[in-house]
């Protein structure tokens, strides 16, 4: 994508992974089908194979964009390197932070009694899913705005969100909003550092 679509990548990007959320929201209801259907889920990935095909047959028949042509020099190969290690300590923590709380914020919940498993579940579905508008949201706004003003803006957003969590910790409705506003901030942080990436570096298939 970074090679094919240069001058509108920032909302292609967002595009990619808001397919990625819609994936993520699908698949959970495809198995508990096919778990009420069968007690089982092989329906559930033969399902989601058949889906697939296609689209994996239409990628098939493409033809790949050509690389860039960039420098050679030593000095930008240094730069490229220690700049890449940046970048992947940036990846990593975001997939941590995006990660680890969607899988926390259910406990949490259920630990301070803000409900039953039910609600703490729906408290997990709704930080997932406000991500997954997020990045829909996203994907003009990307197209508009340089990718530095992007990120910085979510991530002033998202501290505020977990700033507010941890001051008012007994308190549901701040954890409902800003679990809410959360997802929403970290939404497009992935796609667009990816877009940030290819602005300042060469992009191989080595350094992605």
């Amino acid at each position: 994508l970074l090679w094919q679509h240069r001058t509108r990548i920032g909302g292609v990007m967002n595009g990619l992974h808001f397919c990625f959320g819609i994936g993520a929201l699908c698949a959970p209801a495809i198995v508990a089908w096919s778990l009420r259907a069968t007690e089982g889920i092989a329906v559930a990935y033969w399902t989601i194979a058949a889906l697939i095909v296609p689209v994996a047959a239409w990628f098939a028949a493409l033809s790949g964009p050509p690389m860039p042509k960039h420098a050679e020099a030593d000095s930008r190969a240094t730069a490229d390197r220690v700049l890449v290690g940046l970048i992947a300590t940036v990846f990593a923590m975001y997939a941590a932070a995006e990660v680890g709380y969607g899988g926390w914020i259910s406990t949490y919940a259920a630990t301070l009694r803000f409900g039953d498993a039910a609600e703490a579940a729906y408290l997990t579905s709704a930080f997932w899913g406000s991500l997954t508008l997020g990045r829909f949201v996203a994907i003009p706004i990307a197209s508009r705005f340089a990718p530095g003003a992007v990120i910085g803006i979510d991530l002033l957003g998202a501290v505020g969100c977990v700033g507010a969590i941890l001051l008012y910790p007994d308190s549901a409705r701040t954890v409902w909003i800003g679990t809410c506003v959360l997802g929403f901030c970290l939404a497009s942080i992935f796609p667009t550092l990816l877009v940030f990436s290819g602005e300042r570096l060469a992009v191989s298939g080595r350094s992605t």
